[in-house]
This record gives C-alpha cells, structure tokens and sequence, in this order.
C-alpha cells in the first residue's frame, strides 16, 4: 500500500481574513521585511522570497501570543484581534514586534558560527543583536501595556448630594466630663 506524503508546502493555515492580513502587513513594515522596492530588505540573499524573513503564519501567531500578553495584564480581559479596540493596535504590534526578534534570536542562536585558523578568527553570533533591540524595547512596552489597562478601569467617583439635614456629633471619651 502507497503512503503519501503531505507537501511540505501545505502546511499553511486557512487564509487570513482582512484584519489578520492588515496587522500582518503592518508588522512586517515595522520589521523591514516587505519584498518592495521601497523597503531595504534584511535577507535578500537567503530566503527563497526576496525579502520574507517570517511566514504569515508565524507573524499571526506572534500577534496572537501579544494579545494574550496583554490580556494577561490586571484588569484582565478577553479581547481577539478580531475585536480589540484600536486604541490597542500600536501595542499588540509592539508585542509581536518584540515576540518576532525574541523568536529570531532563538534561530540566531543555534547558527552561530565561530571559525579560527592560524590566528585569524571568525565568529558569526546574530543572536545577541536582535535580543538587545528587544530588550530596548521592552520597557516601552510594558508602560504601553500598563497605561491601556490603567486607562480602562474606572476612576472612583463619589456622588455628589446634599449634606445630611442632621449632624451627628460624636464624643470621644477624654471630652466627657464627669461632675
């Protein structure tokens, strides 16, 4: 009996809707990797698409790990990226963008090279590089987060209303005076 075999080019999720496909879009600006003439390219000569460092697929799954991050965070909510506010957008990409170099450190890391031959060395070690631009960015980050959490909970508000028609007077015991 025949077995066959998945292509390993079918191994792509259902298409992107219009929203997915628009964060999708405006986190691989923000990590220079649209194959456009107008962008600098970062790997132009490693990738079999001019330019595409990161998979749709993979791009999704870091918008949806930042979500999550940020619905992690006091007080705790459950948005999608389908329905979060747009207020947020700027940092779920801030997140992804963050989650996208973290990822690639972790992929620079095992390629690290280091050659050396009669006194002339060689090390090639990329990793180091993407984890200090997201460790800057980072802090930026969390006060982002925190400041969308901080601005959705409820300001304590009294209700304002007359004074009470009776005033209630209270003695404490040093003003009893006893005869």
């Amino acid at each position: 009996m025949p077995i066959i075999l998945q292509s390993s080019d079918d191994n792509s999720i259902s298409p992107l809707t219009d929203r997915e496909r628009d964060l999708v879009h405006k986190l691989r600006a923000m990590l220079k990797d649209i194959p456009d003439e107008q962008f600098r390219s970062l790997n132009t000569l490693v990738e079999k698409q001019r330019g595409q460092r990161w998979s749709d697929e993979l791009l999704l799954i870091y918008l949806q790990i930042a979500m999550a991050d940020i619905n992690a965070e006091p007080p705790f909510t459950v948005y999608t990226l389908y329905d979060v506010p747009v207020s947020w957008e700027g940092c779920v990409l801030a997140g992804a963008f963050i989650m996208s170099l973290l990822g690639e450190a972790i992929v620079q890391n095992g390629e690290a090279f280091s050659y050396s031959d009669n006194g002339i060395s060689l090390n090639i070690n990329q990793a180091a590089g993407y984890q200090s631009i997201a460790q800057a960015m980072q802090g930026a980050y969390q006060q982002q987060k925190t400041n969308i959490k901080k601005a959705m909970r409820p300001s304590a508000r009294g209700i304002k209303s007359n004074p009470a028609p009776v005033r209630i007077r209270s003695y404490a015991q040093r003003m009893w005076i006893y005869r």
